[in-house]
């Protein structure tokens, strides 16, 4: 393969995997990165895919050079904003141009109200020691979605700080349907327009600088819902009402319209 043919792997190339923050105003800040992959086998060894959330590439031989631009906000106020603008333009990867995040988050006290893509990680395991979750495992781009909840724990009144909790609930759409379109041969099990769920609760017992212990634990949910099925058998068009937001908020019964013949030959 000829590098100087192709001026983002010669750069990458040229540095390999490069990281540059800085601060162009006192609240904005920037970086950029460049990385690339290079292989003698027929695909990009597994632990350089993993934990990139989705900025990655199974074909050898790629490479992205990534500018981001973002302003945190201010701990100090009450409400303040925040948000960033992360792109990438890449060569051997699934597309030319990625946007990777591009969000905006007002924050109220401790409530935060996110909207657009923004990089997660699994809220309780250490994304530097395992693969991730099995439901977020930060191995996929991020969904663009709007979320509202308390990121941080906080305290329950009248407990005197021995009970915290934290939180959110979401809902947004997932946007690989023309991967999939590509990818997928005519026939086979695929789908476009799929919306998304999540909630999330979390609790603290205890005072960490006076219990002997402190337990923590939670429970979290990820669903997906609406959009179009398509298989050997046709179409199938799944719900998306204003109902069907309630079913999944509230796991209920699937909707009769869509009869359980109908679902197996999507699923199964």
């Amino acid at each position: 393969m000829n590098l100087l043919r192709n001026p983002i792997l010669l750069f990458s190339f040229l540095l390999i995997t490069v990281f540059v923050n800085g601060q162009v105003v006192k609240d904005l800040k920037y970086s950029v990165e460049s990385s690339g992959s290079f292989s003698m086998g027929e695909q990009t060894p597994f632990w350089l895919l993993s934990n990139r959330q989705g900025l990655s590439s199974i074909e050898k031989n790629n490479a992205y050079l990534r500018i981001g631009l973002f302003r945190p906000y201010e701990r100090r106020q009450d409400f303040t904003y925040a948000y960033g603008f992360d792109l990438a333009t890449a060569a051997k990867y699934t597309s030319s141009f990625i946007v990777q995040q591009a969000y905006l988050d007002l924050h109220y006290q401790a409530l935060v109200l996110s909207l657009g893509s923004k990089e997660r990680w699994s809220e309780m395991e250490n994304q530097q020691l395992s693969s991730g979750g099995l439901t977020y495992s930060g191995n996929a781009r991020p969904i663009p979605q709007a979320r509202i909840g308390f990121p941080e724990y906080v305290s329950v009144p009248y407990t005197n700080n021995w009970l915290k909790v934290r939180g959110h609930v979401a809902y947004g759409a997932f946007t690989d349907e023309n991967w999939q379109k590509d990818f997928s041969v005519i026939g086979q099990r695929r789908t476009e327009h799929v919306l998304y769920h999540s909630k999330a609760l979390f609790w603290k017992v205890g005072k960490e600088r006076v219990a002997p212990f402190v337990y923590e634990g939670g429970l979290e949910m990820e669903a997906q819902f609406g959009g179009n099925a398509y298989s050997s058998s046709g179409k199938v068009d799944m719900p998306n009402r204003l109902t069907d937001f309630l079913r999944v908020f509230i796991p209920t019964g699937g909707d009769k319209k869509l009869t359980n013949r109908r679902a197996n030959q999507y699923l199964w």
